[in-house]
């Protein structure tokens, strides 16, 4: 089919030039010249032959498991041996654009960057690039891992086979720097703690040398600090953050007022279990938390919240705070309300407000299509487990609750009756 194809578009070529041809022709010869007369043939029949073309290709286009032909292959060629791959250098690959199966041979490779802006790795179906394309920034050192037909793209770094790779080590601090670590080989498996370089950073554990997030166990951006844990033959890669082995790492401290930053924490270790009050970021809107059985893997409980709650943290959670803050609940603050008026929230019933009725109002006046949320739970952290009362509404609600209970509202306002 791409045969096809090729030689209409040729044949579409050919005609537009000897319309075009013709037209010079007839404008340049007068009339009654031989030119002049084949110069107007020639323009028709330019014409003619090149409507035609567009409709056949256009009419081709249509069948079933037709594809155009793929011009970068033919452009890639010219000029080159095509049955000679390109030689490394000492074993080393220059930075370039390299046809796998052509140029170099399909498997993992081990790239390198010496710069301080770190270097780039695309991997495309084809050479000019399309939607398929994987790619990744990185600093220091990375692995990839490709196969025969793709287009590997390698800019301000070198690379080699990975059988060439070094045996990568922490550094003398015993943290491993941003890069990619092959458990097993460069580093141990086991429960690692994890610290931001820059504002942005990420750690991402793969089970194998892959650009593609199908293949990625967890991809998290990391707040100050987080765990990970890795295991024999899978991938870490370090991003703009470093690694410690979490038992070497000292404990993070509450600031001044009392508060722990954003971060991951291991309850237990890094805090005691307990009952904590979490304050959100005032200038975010979607401050997140997550308590998790393990440090990868999915969450016992998550919420996303606005203003404040209370979480319940027991030894052996990992405890994960997005953009706020927390402390001990029996050091947090009692919320005030505004002329009467009490935010969102989650409150402590017998401290954060007396016991009674409430009466719950939507913040949006026009709510026709959004609910509004209040629930009445024994113990914080939203188990439904836990859950007494609960309901949506659109308009206003009212509530009654006891002491000892936590008092729930989401994108509604309440006041005391």
């Amino acid at each position: 089919m791409n045969f096809i194809s090729i030689f209409f578009i040729l044949l579409l070529l050919v005609c537009i030039t000897a319309a075009l041809i013709g037209m010079v022709l007839f404008a340049l010869m007068q009339k009654g010249q031989n030119g002049y007369k084949f110069g107007g043939f020639l323009a028709i029949l330019g014409g003619i032959g090149s409507i035609a073309s567009v409709f056949l290709l256009i009419a081709i286009s249509a069948m079933p498991n037709f594809t155009f032909p793929d011009f970068s292959d033919i452009s890639h060629s010219i000029g080159t041996n095509s049955t000679t791959a390109t030689e490394p250098v000492n074993g080393w690959y220059e930075e370039g654009t390299y046809k796998v199966g052509h140029d170099i041979p399909a498997g993992e490779y081990y790239v390198k960057t010496d710069s301080s802006y770190g270097g780039t790795i695309t991997c495309k179906d084809k050479r000019s690039g399309n939607h398929h394309d994987k790619f990744c920034s990185f600093r220091n050192f990375r692995f990839v891992t490709v196969k025969d037909g793709e287009y590997l793209e390698i800019q301000d770094a070198s690379f080699t086979d990975a059988k060439n790779a070094p045996v990568l080590k922490a550094d003398e601090t015993g943290r491993y720097i941003p890069g990619e670590y092959r458990c097993g080989i460069d580093i141990p498996a086991g429960l690692y703690y994890v610290e931001t370089e820059s504002d942005y950073a990420d750690v991402d554990v793969y089970t194998k040398s892959s650009l593609s997030y199908e293949d990625a166990v967890t991809n998290r951006s990391i707040h100050n600090f987080r765990y990970v844990e890795i295991k024999e033959g899978e991938y870490l890669v370090l991003e703009n953050c470093n690694a410690l082995p979490a038992e070497q790492h000292t404990p993070p401290t509450p600031d001044d007022t009392g508060s722990y930053s954003a971060g991951m924490y291991l309850v237990g270790t890094d805090i005691p279990a307990g009952i904590y009050f979490i304050q959100a970021n005032r200038h975010d809107n979607n401050s997140y938390y997550e308590v998790c059985p393990k440090a990868v893997g999915p969450s016992n409980f998550n919420d996303f919240f606005h203003t404040f709650t209370y979480v319940t943290l027991k030894d052996g959670d990992f405890f994960n705070l997005e953009r706020g803050t927390f402390l001990p609940a029996e050091q947090a603050p009692v919320p005030k309300p505004q002329d009467g008026v009490y935010d969102e929230g989650c409150y402590l019933i017998g401290r954060d407000i007396p016991a009674g009725e409430y009466t719950v109002s939507h913040k949006k006046s026009d709510s026709s299509s959004l609910s509004a949320s209040v629930y009445m739970t024994e113990k914080p952290c939203g188990s439904s487990s836990f859950q007494i009362d609960y309901c949506y509404f659109k308009k206003k609600h009212i509530f009654a609750g006891e002491d000892g209970l936590y008092f729930v509202v989401k994108d509604a306002t309440f006041t005391i009756d």
